[in-house]
């Protein structure tokens, strides 16, 4: 009542020539808006001189939205003119005048977007951190405008990416391996090569860490292909006929999702990682455009959607510095509150429309998400939707809403589901939960992917660990397909449609619902554990479902009509021992009669190797040890030669099964083969001791155990056979160290399931056994992680071999010498996941769960005691998703002192 009182005296004519000052409505509710209860009140009026705010009348829309809060300091600025269909002023740099209360006038970029009439202010240095900006714009036929925003105090970059060059998820970047010998052209074309007899150049080979699919229901479905990606394995972009064929792949930098037709024609895809952007490929399967928020914010992963008229719709992630403590009891001062912005980028990948959830959505919204933790997602965005008015739908997981915007205002216009709900629903006791996918399908009508994760809670409100401590009991949770009908003058939402399957199935993450022309509506399930889709018609039967063969996720799946023809070969080489295979495709042209290949011991070769008339060829004879190059092409039946493919590279190395696969593991050539990563601040050094011995001299350890890495690459290595991992360590002091067999590519996959581990100033040998359960990797690495402490590390006599089939699997292993944690599998993981622990020695054992406030909330029963390594399972059911700390601790029986090892665990439902 006070606020509305004092902002009433601004609505009178002032005389600075600046017109009349109005507070509208929707400039009201922003001043009572999450981001502005962040302050009191008082000292916010404080701040308000009188001429903030001219005639709203003047604006369509600007941005950011006056009087907005927590804005980046990258932030540009945006005005659309109230009726004006064109801008054709000349001097657009002089209808700004920015000044911050800190860094003073502000110069800058001054451009009309595509559409004749968004204006676009680019100032050309950075406002300052916790300044405010006074913005006084001058239009077409005097009219003026100002207004005031707010540049944050504590943003905070959680991925830096600085200095890093965008990288193409296609083009494979070969490394420049030190020596990779030197043997002209002329020697290489003499070279024994063997044509594989497997398929004609029009067939389609796929390599060994193919994500193949089981086709369990084919029951006339809807036309269209399947669009899929595998999150499990090595990650690809799939193309496929229902019956599993691939009509196009392509093997990722790191995992790819939301791989679409656009309404445009194009193909989309986000490619995770360091990378984190989202591509766009033409029928051609050529990458053509990148995609990346504006305005300094981290690029979302979960949607881009293409528009009519070139721009894109794309979600970003903003990382804030928020005291929480003035805004729920007990609440961190230093937390880091992640919000979400909506952006749409025009045809020069401008921003001209940025929707901030600051501006408009509470923190206290949320749902089951904690307001006490040090990082809070309170608003999680996974998809944007153009209405069938125009303007926009997005889902919110962790709100468990979807909301609808005015496109031109970003006013919120009704929002379903969640704390702020504003419907009735009716044939729903359940209403959304932590849903994915809102589409509006006209007349009302709109489908949702409804995770449920919390639907079956006796009480809505209580918190997961919470109920843990009370001892509720939670029923199982089911995820459906849902449409509802939307009466926005009743605000009643009715369950039209809803496939719930039978048995229930539950994905706590991820998914879709895609309604199809014929009516059926395709369900991705996502999660590893169910099937990737399942067509339904109408009424419920089963007309597809498919599933991977090896457990994968997927976030999304669809069905498209699609023709596609590759404008080049695609290239894939697979090297093992001393054969490279070339698998080459050129997808969707069924007139190639033969590829030519070109190799080299350098890059871009242009010296024809061979010809093949096969779309996988197998090369024998090369020389041992060199580091090759190839590119391919395609010819037709008229002799017409296409471009080259990309460019493979891949080192020929005859290693025999109980030979070592690591170059220079003893280190008698220094460290060549090795490669030291420092990152997050971390300083070190390697190099060679007089002892013959790896030191890696540690000035500052960084804040993870992967700040410090040495690492080697290119291991072969083939499901289901089994290896031995082995290695000389020891410390300056002790310390811990994590080491392991993993995937080089994203999440990291744990081959050899080894750890952290404890290090002395005894030199130890540490052996391994595994067996390969993952899918065949042929570029696995071997890597020694030895951050979080200053303290030197050496290494020595370190070895990946196949074990020999004279190795006696039963022979009982060595017992450790050391105590270790080395890892939990798998990790994310819903509801259980697998500790392996060593112990030398007997001793008395407590494993326990803590979450982030330090509490209690799981122990281990019946932990392991015995000398030996374990696995030893934890089960996590009932805990909510989040960051938890898993504590091992045991005690000698023979008195020596007790050992004690933490790991992070991720629960993600």
């Amino acid at each position: 009542m006070i606020l509305t009182v004092l902002l009433s005296r601004f609505e009178e004519d002032d005389d600075d020539g600046l017109g009349t000052l109005l507070i509208s409505e929707r400039y009201r509710r922003t001043l009572l808006t999450p981001a502005f209860r962040l302050i009191p009140v008082v000292p916010l009026l404080l701040l308000l001189p009188l001429t903030l705010f001219a005639e709203s009348s003047a604006v369509e829309y600007v941005h950011p939205l006056p009087g907005a809060r927590m804005v980046r300091s990258e932030t540009n600025i945006i005005v659309v003119w109230a009726g004006v269909e064109s801008i054709s002023w000349g001097d657009l740099e002089g209808m700004f005048q920015v000044t911050g209360s800190v860094s003073g006038r502000h110069g800058g970029t001054a451009a009309v977007s595509d559409d004749g009439r968004t204006i676009l202010f680019q100032p050309l240095r950075q406002f300052d951190a916790g300044e405010e900006v006074d913005v006084f714009l001058s239009g077409p036929g005097g009219r003026r405008y100002s207004f005031r925003f707010h540049v944050s105090a504590g943003t905070v970059d959680p991925f830096p990416l600085h200095g890093q060059s965008c990288c193409m998820p296609d083009v494979e970047s070969p490394p420049s391996p030190e020596s990779a010998g030197s043997r002209g052209p002329s020697q290489i074309a003499n070279a024994r090569m063997r044509t594989g007899l497997v398929s004609p150049p029009s067939a389609i080979s796929v390599p060994s860490d193919f994500p193949f699919v089981d086709v369990m229901i084919l029951d006339s479905p809807a036309e269209g292909q399947i669009f899929l990606n595998n999150w499990g394995g090595t990650p690809y972009l799939l193309i496929l006929e229902d019956d599993g064929t691939p009509l196009f792949y392509r093997r990722m930098a790191a995992y790819a999702r939301d791989f679409k037709v656009q309404p445009t024609g194009l193909l989309t895809y986000h490619v995770a990682g360091e990378i984190n952007a989202f591509f766009a490929m033409d029928a051609t399967y050529t990458v053509i455009d990148s995609f990346r928020c504006g305005n300094g914010y981290v690029t979302d992963e979960h949607e881009l959607l293409m528009l009519s008229n070139g721009h894109v719709l794309i979600i970003g992630k903003d990382y804030q510095a928020v005291d929480m403590s003035t805004i729920v009891p007990n609440g961190r001062p230093d937390a880091i509150v992640v919000g979400n912005i909506v952006q749409e980028l025009d045809t020069d990948h401008r921003v001209v429309f940025e929707w901030r959830s600051w501006d408009h959505i509470q923190i206290t919204d949320c749902n089951h998400v904690s307001l006490l933790a040090s990082t809070i997602d309170y608003v999680h965005m996974n998809s944007i939707e153009v209405d069938k008015d125009g303007n926009l739908l997005f889902s919110s997981r962790h709100l468990s809403e979807v909301t609808k915007i005015n496109r031109q205002t970003g006013e919120i216009l009704w929002r379903l589901g969640g704390k702020q709900n504003q419907f009735t629903f009716i044939n729903d006791d359940v209403g959304i939960s932590y849903q994915h996918d809102a589409r509006s399908h006209g007349g009302g009508r709109y489908t949702i992917f409804d995770n449920g994760n919390y639907h079956t809670s006796v009480d809505d409100s209580l918190d997961d660990n919470r109920a843990v401590e009370l001892g509720v009991t939670q029923a199982d949770p089911f995820s459906r397909a849902v449409e509802y009908l939307l009466d926005t003058l009743t605000m009643s939402a009715t369950l039209v449609w809803e496939y719930r399957h039978d048995p229930i199935r539950f994905s706590q993450w991820m998914g879709n619902a895609q309604r199809l022309p014929n009516g059926n509506t395709l369900i991705c399930w996502a999660d590893g554990s169910l099937p990737k889709i399942t067509e339904v018609r109408p009424d419920g039967t089963k007309a597809y479902e498919v599933d991977f063969v090896d457990y994968a996720h997927c976030y999304r799946a669809f069905r498209f009509p699609w023709t596609g023809k590759a404008a080049v070969p695609y290239l894939l080489a697979e090297s093992r021992r001393d054969t490279v295979t070339l698998l080459m495709n050129r997808f969707g042209d069924s007139s190639v009669v033969q590829y030519r290949i070109y190799g080299d011991l350098s890059p871009h070769p242009s010296s024809l190797m061979d010809s093949a008339s096969s779309s996988m060829h197998r090369l024998v004879g090369l020389q041992d040890g060199g580091f090759y190059y190839f590119r391919v092409t395609a010819v037709d039946g008229a002799g017409n030669e296409s471009g080259f493919s990309n460019e493979v590279s891949t080192q020929v190395r005859s290693i025999q099964p109980g030979e070592n696969m690591l170059l220079n593991g003893d280190f008698s050539l220094g460290t060549q083969s090795w490669t030291l990563g420092q990152t997050e601040g971390a300083l070190a050094t390697f190099y060679t001791t007089d002892q013959g011995e790896c030191k890696m001299d540690i000035s500052l350890g960084g804040p993870q155990t992967w700040s410090v890495q040495m690492a080697q690459g290119a291991c072969a290595l083939e499901r289901n056979k089994e290896y031995i991992f082995a290695f000389d360590a020891y410390a300056s002091r002790t310390r811990t160290m994590e080491t392991k067999v993993e995937s080089v590519l994203e999440p990291r996959m744990n081959y050899s399931k080894t750890g952290t581990m404890l290090l002395s100033a005894d030199k130890e040998h540490f052996t391994y056994r595994f067996v390969m359960e993952d899918p065949t990797d042929l570029d696995a690495r071997v890597v020694f992680n030895c951050g979080k402490s200053d303290y030197e590390v050496y290494v020595d006599n370190v070895s990946l071999k196949e074990a020999l089939p004279d190795d006696v699997a039963g022979e009982e292993p060595d017992l450790p010498k050391s105590y270790a944690l080395h890892g939990a599998f798998p990790n994310p993981f819903n509801p259980a996941t697998t500790l392996r622990l060593s112990l030398p020695e007997q001793s008395s054992v407590r494993i326990v769960l803590y979450n982030m406030l330090g509490q209690i909330v799981r122990e281990v029963a019946g932990a392991p005691g015995e000398p030996g390594t374990h696995d030893v399972e934890l089960n996590a059911g009932g805990l909510a998703s989040g960051i938890y700390i898993c504590r091992m601790h045991a005690t000698p029986r023979s008195g020596q002192p007790d050992f004690s090892a933490a790991l992070k665990l991720l629960i993600l439902k």
